[in-house]
């Protein structure tokens, strides 16, 4: 059964109206019919709907069941370092089967993607690989990509229990489900190729960000993206 997102102001009278993309997709790859089964989700429910006409523009459903989510999403935010090529769209897509709640795009030291000039179609794209995964795997929601920050910006400004992966084998073990507790929120900054640099590991460390090290091998980008988010969530699920 396919699932799709939507907001509730697409819902009236027990009615939800499906438009835009989804539409698109819904009709032209999918091919559904009147009478035909689709799952939509809102903030806060599953609903199953029913087909019940299609126009030119729109599909519209009929609720038949309704559902809150048993399942309660981590408020953990993936603060990750600009990657090369595709490897960005690949840490996107697979955080978000991951788990995570907001992806921040981070520029460093040893970045080398540039996007100015570019930042607006970027985030279009980005946010689209989002939508696309939370709804292949199921999520009660879709993870926001956000405009990129600085590096200095990011360990200086944000608020939260945060942790900074790198590969010093010396990092501390971190107790993370006490770290969540206390603020609630989890912000995990991964470095790009090359990694940090030791002035901004030192400047992450002097701003009380933990460090936390894979412990076997050096991790690219795009796979720690997804390995270190889903450690921390085995673990909170605990």
């Amino acid at each position: 059964m396919p699932q799709f997102f939507i907001s509730n102001s697409q819902i009236e009278n027990n009615n939800c109206i499906i438009q835009g993309k989804d539409f698109y997709h819904l009709t032209n790859v999918r091919r559904v019919a009147p009478g035909d089964t689709i799952l939509l989700k809102t903030e806060n429910k599953t609903l199953k709907t029913t087909v019940t006409s299609i126009t030119e523009h729109s599909i519209i459903t009929s609720i038949f069941e309704a559902s809150t989510s048993e399942h309660t999403e981590k408020n953990i935010i993936l603060y990750l370092s600009l990657l090369k090529g595709k490897s960005f769209d690949l840490a996107i897509q697979k955080a978000t089967e991951v788990g995570v709640s907001e992806i921040v795009p981070v520029v460093t030291e040893r970045t080398i993607p540039k996007i100015d000039n570019k930042e607006e179609k970027k985030l279009e794209r980005w946010n689209s690989i989002s939508y696309e995964a939370a709804k292949q795997c199921m999520r009660n929601s879709i993870p926001e990509v956000t405009p990129p920050l600085h590096f200095k910006d990011c360990i200086t400004t944000i608020a939260g229990g945060n942790i900074i992966a790198h590969t010093v084998k010396k990092s501390h073990t971190i107790d993370f489900t006490q770290l969540y507790n206390e603020k609630n929120i989890l912000n995990i900054l991964i470095g790009p190729e090359g990694g940090f640099s030791d002035k901004e590991i030192q400047e992450a460390l002097d701003h009380n960000w933990h460090p936390f090290h894979y412990g076997y091998t050096v991790l690219r980008g795009e796979t720690a993206a997804s390995i270190i988010p889903a450690i921390i969530i085995n673990e909170l699920q605990k």
